[in-house]
């Protein structure tokens, strides 16, 4: 997923419109100009479209790996 989201980047995977509406939405950026690509899967017995609880696991996930990769 990170490679898909490393070419939606460099405008290698599609239209670049459509990958500037990509990156508006997907990928991280930071104010100091940093920038990652962040894939978080999850596995649930549920099948409902909405889980509150599941999207704040993917949040922290990601959050914590970037934070990580940003640590001196």
């Amino acid at each position: 997923m990170t490679r898909l989201l490393a070419a939606v980047w460099r405008d290698e995977a599609c239209t670049p419109e459509h990958g500037a509406a990509i990156r508006r939405i997907r990928v991280v950026e930071y104010p100091d100009g940093g920038r990652y690509a962040v894939a978080v899967f999850t596995r649930t017995a549920r099948t409902c479209a909405l889980l509150p609880a599941a999207d704040a696991v993917i949040g922290t996930a990601a959050r914590l790996a970037v934070d990580a990769l940003r640590a001196p």
